[in-house]
């Protein structure tokens, strides 16, 4: 397996074509670039991509325009151009619980993601069926501009964060029930945040059960909250002493990483050792202030300017983060020091992790304009009149498994057992030779053992005379 990262910059509001922005595809663990789009800026967390290889696609929004472009992988330039009811500010792609094998990776639109979600300056939530264009939900959810938008990692939810202050969430299911004619169309959210006091910077959705959920919500009031989506409960608040930009938390749930505007990045663990065992840091509902850290223990300082993105990588030793000047470093967390870096001309606004078979990156074709094409996005809202309803898949074949008859496994371990009976002949006179020499060395390493715990057995008794 292969870890990717993508990032893309905001690019110049003066470069009305684009012409001087770019989005990459790089590799983590090495030095090797994947991929370079041509064109590609978007407001923050204006991009989504599926993934690595033939048929994985890119979507990014245009910052100034009622536009969203779409990359295909191994195509450097824009494969399509979409147009929106109106200006997006951010993206996210729900994808189908589908295995990559070496069928599926020729199979290009059978790993197409399922739904396109996007939220606009207005508060509007847009919903479109990727895989036919369909614009299946479209309503003003908020007051204000949408900083963020994303499914959950199983797609029970999606949730959405405001300038307003607000974060919702609402079950994906009934968003895009739009056939059911039972199904009401006013839309409520099926939990609503309304504990910050200032926008709404970033979010997120923990990797877990469906029971066990958590949200991580950061604003410009200095406050990380801590929720449970099952429950709907606040568990943790934390209070720091700078404006938090952006938060990601570990894979195991064991740290979160908070992005300041000061440039800093808190490291806030979850839990605290006590003599017996690990604890939760805080009680349930309370409220944590984060002490300033001189020492600099828990504090990454790569940045000298504010940090717009965060990501860790899928083994928890390494934390990708991004500024507003154009900065990109992989940094070890345990030694905080930067392991790679990379430069773009504009401020970072997305980076997103992804993990990915490594024959993925090894093909280098493209897959043809037929099958790389998407639907145009439509501008009108799905009907419930409409007589058919046409999504275009290549399916690839089931695996067959071949069936190993009876016989034929007695055949195998009779031919195990020939050959370990041979080896253990073979092996008979060169061991008698080398018993000898065995039990010295056991003798050996037993008197060294008995005088170690001899020594430890001293030092224990003077360790307690102390206590």
């Amino acid at each position: 397996m292969e870890e990717v990262i993508f990032y893309v910059g905001q690019g110049d509001p003066t470069d009305k074509q684009s012409q001087e922005s770019y989005a990459f595809a790089q590799s983590v663990h090495g030095s090797r670039q994947l991929q370079m789009f041509r064109n590609a800026d978007c407001a923050k967390n204006g991009a989504a991509f599926t993934g690595v290889g033939i048929g994985e696609k890119a979507f990014i929004a245009s910052p100034n325009k009622a536009l969203i472009n779409v990359y295909s992988f191994g195509k450097d330039g824009i494969d399509q151009r979409m147009p929106v009811p109106e200006q997006v500010n951010c993206l996210a792609v729900l994808k189908m619980n589908t295995s990559p094998s070496d069928q599926s990776l020729n199979k290009p639109s059978y790993r197409t993601p399922w739904l396109l979600a996007a939220g606009s300056k207005t508060g509007k939530v847009y919903i479109w069926d990727i895989l036919s264009g369909e614009l299946i939900f479209a309503k003003d959810v908020h007051y204000q501009s949408i900083t963020k938008i994303a499914f959950s990692k199983c797609g029970t939810f999606l949730i959405t964060g405001s300038e307003d202050s607000r974060c919702l969430i609402f079950k994906t299911i009934e968003l895009v029930s739009i056939f059911n004619k039972d199904h009401d169309t006013n839309v409520k959210p099926y939990m609503s945040i309304t504990d910050h006091t200032l926008p709404v910077t970033d979010f997120y959705v923990s990797n877990g059960l469906i029971n066990d959920v958590s949200l991580y919500t950061v604003s410009i009031d200095s406050t990380l909250r801590v929720y449970n989506i099952t429950t709907r409960q606040l568990m943790h608040t934390f209070v720091l002493s700078s404006s938090i930009e952006c938060v990601t938390v570990d894979p195991c749930g064991r740290n979160m990483y908070l992005g300041l505007t000061n440039g800093q990045i808190r490291v806030v663990p979850m839990f605290k050792v006590n003599n017996m065992n690990l604890e939760r840091a805080g009680k349930f509902g309370e409220i944590l202030t984060v002490p300033n850290d001189p020492e600099l223990q828990n504090t990454l300082t790569a940045h000298d300017s504010a940090v717009s993105q965060l990501e860790v990588s899928l083994d928890g030793m390494s934390l990708i983060s991004g500024d507003v000047n154009g900065n990109v470093y992989v940094s070890d967390i345990t030694s905080k020091q930067i392991v790679r870096s990379f430069k773009i001309s504009t401020a970072i606004t997305h980076i997103s992790a992804i993990v990915c078979p490594e024959e993925a990156i090894k093909n280098d074709l493209v897959a043809d304009k037929r099958s790389r094409l998407l639907p145009p996005l439509k501008r009108v809202l799905q009907g419930l009149d409409q007589v058919s309803y046409e999504v275009n898949v290549e399916i690839p074949e089931a695996q067959t498994h071949s069936d190993i008859s009876f016989q034929h496994w007695l055949d195998a371990q009779a031919s195990d057992e020939l050959s370990f009976k041979i080896g253990t002949t073979s092996s008979t006179g060169t061991t008698t030779t080398t018993s000898s020499e065995d039990g010295q060395k056991l003798a050996k390493l037993s008197t060294a053992y008995a005088e170690l715990k001899a020594k430890y057995d001293e030092l224990l008794a003077d360790h307690r005379a102390l206590l």
